[in-house]
């Protein structure tokens, strides 16, 4: 599942890069916006990802298949999905200067304080073996549907 969810991402990351590759689509009045179909179908994968990824550890720890090689991967997938969502934050907010979404110069410290936090959290394991991540539970993601 951790795996499906990683191919979300990147069929996400890959239809805003073929639309947006500047990331300026939304908020340029002279060039012609991202589809509104390309945002509904990014938005679905999206939140999919999400899902399918929060499933397969409650999936492995009740059918007694869980195991550390799980365990890696699955957080090397969450770890590799990091640069994804400052990506799909740029193209949202859009980067033209002058207006009001992101500057591109800020890209870079949007990706680390994000990065940064996977980083301390799993730290944390290393030291505590608990990972603890407060509020995350699939039940409010599966109210979403």
């Amino acid at each position: 599942m951790t795996f499906a969810g990683y191919i979300c991402l990147l069929i996400d990351y890959f239809l805003l890069a073929y639309y947006d590759w500047h990331f300026t689509a939304s908020n340029n009045p002279d060039k012609e916006g991202i589809p509104r179909c390309i945002w509904f179908v990014v938005a679905v994968l999206h939140a999919a990802s999400h899902h399918l990824d929060g499933m397969d550890g409650k999936q492995a720890r009740r059918t007694g298949s869980g195991s550390p090689l799980g365990e890696l991967m699955d957080h090397g997938i969450d770890s590799n999905c990091m640069w994804m969502l400052p990506v799909t934050l740029m193209s949202v907010f859009g980067s033209d200067p002058g207006t009001d979404g992101i500057a591109m110069q800020y890209a870079p410290l949007l990706l680390l304080s994000l990065t940064f936090n996977f980083w301390v959290s799993h730290w944390e394991k290393y030291n505590t073996g608990v990972l603890y991540l407060p509020g995350c539970s699939i039940s409010p993601r599966l109210a979403w549907f």
